[in-house]
């Protein structure tokens, strides 16, 4: 019984100890080219195949019926 008691007291001043801690700075990124250059690729080599996707699937659900 005295052991629960313990327990509870040492993650109650754990919690409120780590809630006291401050916290990191966070670094603004404002260059995002790289990340929308990735995007421009990804669209360019995506963009044949996914109008053939829509159209099987499309033919797939009209023979399905």
């Amino acid at each position: 019984m005295i052991f629960s008691r313990v327990v509870a007291t040492f993650f109650a001043i754990g919690s409120v100890g780590v809630l006291a801690l401050p916290s990191a700075p966070v670094e603004a990124r404002a260059d995002i080219t790289d990340v929308l250059a990735v995007l421009d690729t990804l669209q360019s080599s995506t963009g044949g195949i996914l109008p053939q996707i829509g159209r099987l699937l499309h033919a797939w659900n009209k023979s399905d019926r």
